[in-house]
């Protein structure tokens, strides 16, 4: 908490919004003044005032030290002392931070007291022995601590002080600091006798006994006659910044996480999506050569039993035989399939109906038109609305919805029900005119083989996914396996077309619901779980979908089994010595940061509202947690995931991934068993998604028996009249229905 409330306060002191990062390696605040970015030390303790001193400082830095300027003053042909410089430029900005922000004022005084209480610059500044300090560790000392601090100069050094306290721009500091350096090689140490405290700054150009000090120049008349050469200094003179830096190094959290300031890499878009037109034909084809296969396997298990027809009927009622599938009795399951969905999607669509029109209710203004209503003239003594009215209902929202599948092979058992669930969404939309795209993640596509079953140039041989930038996450594996998003159905297809693909949808689930009928898809067969790879390409995907369609709402929605199998383990490093191209992020050890360079939003990926440890999964997990709430944070979206599961009931060690453990957390758990129970589902909020409904297969999840026998080509007006007349007959387990449109409208 602390660290964000610093955050925001550099970022409203700057008046822009810079970068704020805090590293464990750091021994001081600094602000890079060319790239933007203030970085914080990780302290043990450190007091609010110490703190606030700290960022106004550094954002003083950002506001008005000039970067090129600086390092060309300090490595150019006149070169200034860069400490001296800083004695003199320190003070500088402050006085302008200050007067900007008074509030920081006390801050300031504050903070400082508590470094010199704490001896930050070392035993003789602790100690108030001026007599031994030589002039630069007197002035920084003066102006870190101010005239309360009683540091004692001589008369011919006062003059000094006030030129630092004169100065107003950078060109004025560098003047001055050259004058320092003069008087640093050209004057003698005084006598301890001769020193002096100086006055108040800015009252009169007093020594503190009321004898006027001659100023002989101005800060803009001051450093004529620099050489660089002859009047260099070294830059270890000025002890009481070495001490400072000792102190500050000792009072740094080693304790604390290493930071890595990650970002993300570009999806080459043209190579990750296989479009609708060539998965309709590829995964088409695929569908043929299963057609051929099973034929082949229809045909030993007749050969098995020799056509005896009356054992094969035996063999099938007792579950020996899974007959596979031809393309005629395909057909003829499919389109029993989409009848079944029928009063499915028309629930899910009058719920959205309803709810729809609910939204357009509340946007509803009433203004008056500004002619007489003659009908309310009668009233007008105890009635002041005399005029006509008109009801103007604001344009609703266009929604878009994104689909995205699992394609890895922990999927096999639940496949086929996750087809059907993504069929039922698919309909719904159509049903609506919402807009959509449907994609599976996968990692095993490869380029589909020829006439004589090549492929080109090896199996894997695809084009890169993603365009990487020094510092950027390393995913997918460069280009030696085959991440792609399946782009498995869209609006863009017209009905024939959309039949096609859905049909091919259905009938690979179909072939995954039992060893027996398990079939091999190629390209397009079951692979790993790339869902780190898949969530950073929908950062591209989503904006460009809301933004191609003019979209005021998109909901993206993920059908997965849970897990990612990959995860951001290395950083890109174009500076390494060697070949390798990549260093790597220690997991136990190490914040993985990620800042929005849109947003300037800072992200801490490993903290998350994951309950587990630390591990692998976990790790994983975390990230894409980070990834779907910074799609959300961008694009202003809902996410929703399904996470389908065997069985009737949820098992434990899934509900402890996301609320915690069993007997830490009984009461939670406890709650979301009952939902299962009597919804359906557990619904989750801690996996990243906005609602993550956790399903077990074997119960039913959406039904309407309120509703009749319903067409498939019901119009939207009849289908508003029976759903009026059903109202009072509801039955059914309704609820996800309900959940999820509660989202999406």
């Amino acid at each position: 908490m602390l660290h964000n409330t610093t955050n925001q306060l550099a970022k409203l002191l700057a008046t822009e919004n810079i970068f704020v990062r805090h590293d464990a390696s750091a021994k001081t605040a600094s602000f890079d003044i060319r790239s933007r970015i203030l970085t914080l030390p990780i302290f043990k303790k450190m007091s609010k005032s110490l703190t606030d001193m700290m960022v106004g400082h550094e954002v003083g830095h950002a506001l008005w030290t000039p970067a090129n300027e600086w390092e060309a003053v300090c490595t150019g042909e006149d070169k200034v002392n860069k400490n001296i410089l800083n004695i003199v430029e320190d003070p500088r900005i402050e006085t302008k931070i200050q007067r900007k922000y008074p509030g920081l004022r006390a801050c300031f005084v504050t903070g400082y007291r508590e470094l010199f209480d704490q001896g930050f610059f070392g035993e003789l500044a602790h100690e108030k022995r001026w007599d031994e300090m030589n002039i630069l560790d007197r002035l920084n000392v003066h102006f870190k601590g101010g005239p309360s601090m009683g540091v004692k100069f001589a008369s011919d050094e006062m003059y000094l002080v006030r030129l630092i306290e004169k100065v107003e721009s950078f060109d004025d500091a560098v003047n001055v600091t050259k004058e320092i350096m003069k008087f640093w090689n050209e004057s003698d140490q005084p006598e301890p006798e001769e020193m002096r405290v100086p006055g108040m700054p800015g009252d009169d150009e007093s020594d503190g006994d009321g004898e006027t000090i001659e100023v002989p120049m101005t800060p803009q008349e001051a450093g004529q006659e620099f050489d660089a050469d002859e009047h260099e200094v070294d830059e270890d003179e000025v002890t009481t910044q070495s001490e400072y830096e000792a102190r500050i190094d000792q009072m740094l959290d080693r304790k604390a996480y290493d930071r890595v300031y990650i970002g993300l890499p570009k999806a080459n878009l043209s190579n990750v999506i296989i479009d609708w037109k060539a998965v309709n034909k590829e995964l088409g084809d695929e569908v043929k050569k299963t057609f051929s296969q099973n034929a082949e396997r229809t045909k030993e298990i007749a050969d098995h039993y020799n056509g005896d027809r009356d054992r094969m009927e035996a063999a099938t009622a007792r579950g020996n035989i899974q007959w596979p599938l031809d393309e005629a009795r395909a057909k003829s399951e499919y389109k029993k399939f989409r009848t079944k969905s029928v009063k499915i999607v028309n629930y899910m669509v009058k719920e959205f109906e309803r709810k729809k029109a609910a939204q357009e209710y509340k946007r509803t203004s009433i203004n008056k038109t500004g002619v007489l209503n003659v009908n309310a003239l009668h009233s007008y003594k105890y009635n002041d609305d005399l005029f006509l009215k008109r009801a103007i209902v604001h344009d609703g929202k266009n929604h878009g919805l994104v689909m995205m599948v699992d394609w890895s092979a922990s999927m096999y058992h639940i496949l086929n029900d996750t087809i059907h669930q993504l069929m039922n969404l698919i309909w719904f939309c159509s049903k609506v005119n919402i807009l959509f795209e449907v994609y599976a993640f996968c990692s095993g596509y490869s380029y589909p083989t020829d006439e004589d079953g090549e492929r080109p140039e090896g199996m894997f041989n695809l084009n890169p996914a993603f365009k990487f930038k020094h510092g950027d996450v390393w995913v997918g594996g460069g280009n030696n396996y085959g991440f792609r998003l399946l782009n498995l159905a869209s609006s863009r297809q017209n009905a024939q077309q959309l039949t096609t693909s859905l049909f091919n949808m259905w009938f690979v689930g179909s072939q995954h619901t039992s060893r027996y009928t398990r079939a091999d898809f190629g390209a397009y067969d079951l692979g790993s779980t790339p869902l780190v790879e898949a969530m950073i390409v929908m950062q591209d995907i989503i904006p460009k979908f809301k933004s191609a369609h003019k979209l005021d709402k998109v909901n993206f929605i993920t059908l997965t089994d849970g897990e990612a199998n990959s995860s951001f383990g290395e950083v890109v490093d174009h500076y390494r010595e060697d070949d390798r191209g990549t260093t790597s992020i220690p997991q136990r050890s190490t914040d993985m940061m990620y800042q929005d360079p849109e947003t300037r939003k800072t992200y801490n990926i490993t903290k998350s509202k994951q309950p587990m440890r630390r591990f692998y999964g976990d790790w994983a997990e975390k990230q894409v947690q980070f990834l779907l709430t910074l799609m959300k944070d961008k694009y202003g979206i809902n996410t929703i995931g399904i996470f389908l599961t065997d069985g009737k009931l949820v098992q434990r060690n899934i509900l402890e991934k996301y609320l915690g453990w069993y007997s830490f957390n009984k009461p939670a758990h406890q709650r979301a068993r009952k939902q299962v129970r009597t919804e359906g589902f557990a619904t989750v909020t801690s996996a990243g998604y906005d609602e993550y409904y956790v399903i077990p297969t074997g119960r039913n999840q959406l039904s309407d028996d309120g509703m009749g026998d319903v067409d498939a080509d019901i119009s939207k007006a009849k289908l508003r009249k029976l759903f009026a007349t059903s109202q009072k007959g509801k039955t059914g387990n309704r609820y996800l229905a309900n959940r999820m449109m509660d989202l999406i409208v």
